[in-house]
């Protein structure tokens, strides 16, 4: 099993996090729930997605998804490989025209949004890419998609990190709105609504904590203050329903050794950089601003 992390070109810095690649892999992988909406490339084998005791959900070779407030798990087939365009919030909009709660806890197939030939063309070419070429690839492909798009952008709202607890009718007035044209440029920006988002914004940054800090687990009752819980119990139970596991425990799975199931949320210190600072910078906040 190997991964790769790999930043955008510069010039897609604006849209994509990073590019997340994994070949010659098999097994079951958790995903927890994420504010974050990609595009999926699976590129050889097959994924499905396990959803209680409903059978096996077969995903689309190309796929888009948008935030997730839940976690998933998948079973991916032995051998299987893929690519993972890992995009900054409010970039669905931008990239297809589409409100982002359209899109929200669900895998829609690329070429419903991109036509079949495109998506054809697309996905040929990253089959017959390896794997240390497909983050360049991508890049041509997102380059030359947004260019055609360029004329046809779908404005989004973003809040800084700094204002995402102002109050909404204060928000309303800074961005000379109505409270509701407000809630409904962030429920199309963020695919959630404000107050959802808000508790996002406090997971993710638990949760970077919990990756970057292997001594979060004796600091949970003040880190959870710090980013903006109630107490060690709210954010229990907000992590139990986006995890699916309690703060310490994810933490020690985390911390544990690297298997294809916690690899979602295990990372090395080269990728922590990628991942948690560069990648979550539209809704990190700085501690105890909440």
């Amino acid at each position: 099993m190997t991964r790769r992390l790999i930043p955008p070109h510069p010039a897609l810095g604006s849209v994509v996090r990073h590019y997340y690649l994994q070949e010659d892999c098999g097994g079951i992988m958790h995903l927890p729930a994420t504010p974050f909406p990609s595009i999926g490339f699976i590129l050889t084998g097959q994924s499905h997605t396990l959803v209680d005791t409903l059978p096996p959900i077969a995903s689309p070779p190309c796929f888009v998804t948008g935030p997730f407030d839940r976690p998933v798990t998948l079973q991916l087939a032995p051998g299987s490989r893929f690519a993972t365009i890992m995009l900054r919030l409010g970039q669905l909009p931008v990239l297809f025209g589409l409100p982002t709660q359209l899109l929200a806890n669900q895998a829609w197939p690329l070429h419903e949004l991109i036509g079949q030939r495109t998506e054809n063309e697309l996905f040929e070419r990253l089959q017959a890419t390896a794997t240390a070429g497909i983050a360049e690839a991508l890049d041509r492909w997102l380059t030359q998609h947004l260019a055609a798009r360029s004329a046809h952008n779908t404005p989004t709202l973003l809040l800084p990190p700094s204002r995402l607890y102002d109050d909404s009718r204060e928000l309303a007035r800074h961005y000379g709105l109505g409270v509701r044209q407000l809630q409904r440029k962030i429920l199309s920006s963020y695919g959630m609504t404000l107050r959802d988002t808000r508790r996002m914004a406090r997971y993710i940054n638990m949760l970077a904590l919990l990756i970057a800090r292997p001594d979060a687990t004796g600091r949970l009752a003040s880190l959870a203050q710090d980013c903006g819980y109630f107490d060690q119990a709210h954010m229990t139970k907000d992590f139990r329903a986006l995890t699916g596991h309690t703060p310490g425990d994810l933490a020690r799975r985390i911390h544990g050794a690297y298997t294809l199931e916690t690899s979602a949320v295990q990372y090395s210190p080269i990728e922590q950089r990628l991942v948690l600072h560069n990648g979550n910078e539209d809704i990190r906040l700085s501690v105890g601003q909440h």
